[in-house]
């Protein structure tokens, strides 16, 4: 359930009323596409597919093999470059890799203490960081205003939709 995010990702199905599902899964979590799929399928209704090979690279969303069956939605797990993907809905499930947020913290209040003052400091994490990047956000920004977290829109028929900190005037595209 926790790595998987199969809550979030049934009301993302069960919500859009999608009847196809194809799951994709990166070479390395394939052991595990049965029985999400399967749970999937029994707590949605919906025909779940498993994409496993691709005709890309992993990380990137594989629409055309999902027009193979007319699915109506991919649920894509793991890595991914979030390259656009116009033609079905996408729910992004990055996992969840374990992180001592505590210890990350106190480690970036030791960096951060002289710089972070001064000027901007742009956050940047890896997506299976994601579901913990709230709680850092708000244990550092007390003592450092001046940090800008990057963020990632994880269910969009969009590429992705940048996070934009309201405290910093938005950036120039042409820079």
């Amino acid at each position: 359930e926790t790595y998987y995010e199969l809550s979030r990702t049934v009301d993302f199905v069960r919500r859009n009323g999608f009847r196809k599902v194809c799951l994709q899964f990166p070479d390395h979590l394939l052991n595990d596409s049965a029985t999400v799929s399967a749970a999937i399928s029994q707590m949605t209704g919906a025909k779940c597919y498993i994409l496993g090979d691709t005709s890309y690279g992993s990380c990137c969303v594989d629409e055309v093999s999902a027009q193979h069956v007319n699915a109506d939605c991919i649920v894509h797990y793991g890595e991914t470059c979030l390259s656009p993907a116009p033609s079905l809905p996408v729910c992004y499930v990055f996992g969840k890799s374990l992180i001592d947020i505590p210890h990350c913290c106190e480690s970036l209040r030791q960096f951060l203490h002289e710089t972070a003052l001064q000027s901007p400091v742009m956050v940047l994490h890896d997506v299976c960081y994601n579901h913990a990047i709230d709680a850092i956000r708000s244990s550092l920004e007390g003592d450092f205003p001046n940090l800008i977290f990057a963020g990632v829109n994880r269910r969009s028929t969009a590429p992705t939709q940048p996070a934009h900190d309201p405290k910093f005037p938005t950036p120039d595209p042409k820079v």
